[in-house]
């Protein structure tokens, strides 16, 4: 062979290998361009999922939120006809005498449930416990002036009860006289009479 013919041949099988590399390198190049656009779509795939359960469980922790005021609400409504039918009942439980005016509930709380919490269902079924904060407005003749008396109730119920049943009367704060004021009194001065000099 000639050496012109020989220096083609080179020449020819150098271009090859200089297109083929070419063609390996854009190959490569494209290869991992594609690669690079499918972690970067698997990336926003995962993170449109993280943020849709993320949404998806604010949703639920509102739904619940939401299920519970409207089961306070719906409690304290209830409780509230038991207050206003035994207003004068319950303030006699706590004072020697007087009339109850008015009574009002706030701020009543779910304390315990059935089960882990809130179940759906709109039907207070599955609360097992509340406490309720109970003002009443009264007069009494031992008082000068409109009495008022602040105190937290606590009801509770066994599972498959209808009924709450009353449980404990706490944090009893009032302007006027009360029946534990008076048994205080009483305690003071039976232990006044009865020191010895």
């Amino acid at each position: 062979m000639s050496t012109g013919k020989v220096a083609a041949l080179i020449a020819g099988i150098l271009f090859c290998i200089f297109v083929g590399a070419g063609i390996t390198a854009a190959g490569v190049f494209f290869y991992n361009q594609r690669q690079e656009a499918l972690a970067k779509q698997e990336a926003e795939a995962r993170q449109e999922a993280a943020a849709k359960q993320e949404a998806i469980a604010q949703q639920l922790a509102f739904d619940k939120e939401q299920e519970v005021q409207a089961k306070q609400a719906a409690i304290t409504k209830m409780e509230l006809g038991w207050y206003s039918a035994n207003a004068q009942q319950v303030f006699l439980d706590i004072h020697p005498g007087g009339q109850a005016n008015s009574i009002v509930l706030s701020g009543l709380k779910i304390t315990d449930w059935f089960g882990d919490g809130p179940t759906g269902r709109m039907e207070d079924k599955d609360v097992r416990g509340f406490t309720v904060h109970v003002t009443i407005r009264w007069t009494s003749n031992l008082h000068a002036g409109d009495g008022v008396t602040e105190f937290d109730d606590s009801w509770a119920r066994n599972s498959g009860a209808e009924e709450f049943q009353f449980v404990r009367r706490a944090d009893i704060k009032s302007n006027g006289l009360t029946k534990e004021n008076i048994g205080n009194l009483f305690i003071k001065g039976a232990g006044k009479l009865l020191k010895f000099p």
